[in-house]
């Protein structure tokens, strides 16, 4: 599977992407959500992995962008903050999945796992 991880954080990012890369995914990385975008118009992802707190473009704004242009394209929004607004303002989208952190290896692919059951 192909991952587009955005994360401003480099000790996270690394961290993720060495976890994604052992469960076998590749991967992209990127710093923010403009970055995000220019990626998503170059290559084809199965999943964007995304911060909520970003530079230039947070993960909310990415999102909308991201619904508006790839429907069809899940997103993972990680973040220390409260999910509880955040999800009200997605529940009906199905595509927009959410990992608090902070989160271990096996969290993430449990996360990765209910988006894409086996």
């Amino acid at each position: 599977m192909n991952v587009l991880v955005a994360e401003d954080n480099k000790n996270e990012m690394t961290a993720i992407s060495i976890g994604l890369r052992r469960f076998g995914h590749e991967v992209k990385m990127v710093e923010n959500g403009l970055q995000a975008l220019e990626m998503l118009k170059n290559f084809f992802f199965d999943l964007v992995i995304s911060d909520y707190k970003m530079p230039q473009l947070d993960g909310l704004d990415l999102i909308k962008k991201i619904q508006k242009n790839y429907p069809a394209l899940p997103v993972l929004l990680i973040s220390a903050c409260d999910f509880g607004e955040i999800r009200k303002k997605f529940k009906n989208n199905g595509k927009i999945y959410f990992l608090a952190k902070p989160f271990d290896m096996t969290q993430l692919k449990e996360a990765i796992l209910k988006i894409f059951p086996p």
